[in-house]
């Protein structure tokens, strides 16, 4: 339904937008539709005014190494999300130390994962 909305109404502005959910919201007396109402009013005035971030391609100009695997990519997303939430941390001195060792544990275990993939990497390579 805010589809319609948004095809409809945006073309004309915000008054004409706030015409039509003025007079609308006046002549239903349903609240439940009310908010739908005002819900898809407002989506569609965000999808008119903000810009659509879509996935991007990837550069393909940088240099890939060989030994890089999808899973070094999760573990690498991890160890960063561990390392914000142990930065993040200030006031609760129990909790910052949790996730320093959290955080600790992830990136020790990254490396060696790092390391193994360059190893059979190099090995595959020789061979």
């Amino acid at each position: 339904m805010w589809k319609t909305l948004y095809y409809e109404k945006i073309e004309g502005g915000t008054e004409e937008l706030d015409k039509y959910v003025s007079t609308r919201t006046a002549a239903e007396n349903n609240l439940k539709q009310h908010i739908e109402l005002i819900s898809e009013a407002i989506q569609s005035a965000c999808y008119g005014t903000f810009r659509n971030t879509t996935t991007r391609e990837k550069n393909n100009n940088k240099k890939t190494v060989l030994w890089w695997t999808d899973n070094l990519t999760i573990m690498r997303r991890r160890v960063n999300a561990y390392r914000r939430l142990f930065q993040r941390t200030k006031n609760d001195e129990k909790l910052r130390e949790d996730r320093k060792k959290n955080y600790g544990e992830s990136k020790r275990t990254y490396q060696t994962e790092i390391k193994k993939e360059k190893l059979n990497s190099w090995k595959n390579t020789a061979t």
